[in-house]
């Protein structure tokens, strides 16, 4: 990794669970969210696919589906944005993670939602390229 790459891993939580080596940021936010989820819904309102899946991708290695977890969990669960942004806790650059969460990611849910993406990684491909390259 360069200089420049651990510089923003340093200063961009969501730039280092996608990009950094060391999984343990990545999947501390990944079960984070998953506590929200179990939190926010009881056993009756989370089907048992919804159950099996994200069990699922917190037990594997798969980065792409953890990836694909945050990506479309910051999309459908808006407090879950402040585990990165909060008035207490600043953890990425603010502006270019509002403009990600609000303008781009909402587009790049609902294309995976029509069948507009061939694949989960294709989806969650274009939505790391689109946040890195704010």
């Amino acid at each position: 990794m360069t200089r420049i790459e651990e510089n923003r891993c340093k200063s961009d939580l969501l730039y280092r669970c996608l990009i950094g080596t060391d999984t343990k940021d990545l999947t501390n936010i990944c079960e984070q969210m998953l506590t929200h989820l179990h939190a926010e819904f009881d056993n009756d309102q989370m089907s048992k696919r919804l159950k099996r899946m994200t069990n699922e991708v917190l037990s594997s290695n798969d980065r792409i589906a953890k990836h694909a977890f945050i990506f479309f969990t910051l999309n459908n669960e808006p407090k879950m944005r402040t585990l990165f942004l909060s008035p207490k806790n600043t953890l990425v650059p603010p502006e270019k993670f509002d403009n990600f969460v609000k303008n781009e990611l909402p587009s790049l849910c609902e294309k995976l939602l029509t069948g507009s993406f061939t694949s989960l990684r294709s989806f969650t491909e274009d939505c790391r390229w689109v946040y890195l390259t704010l």
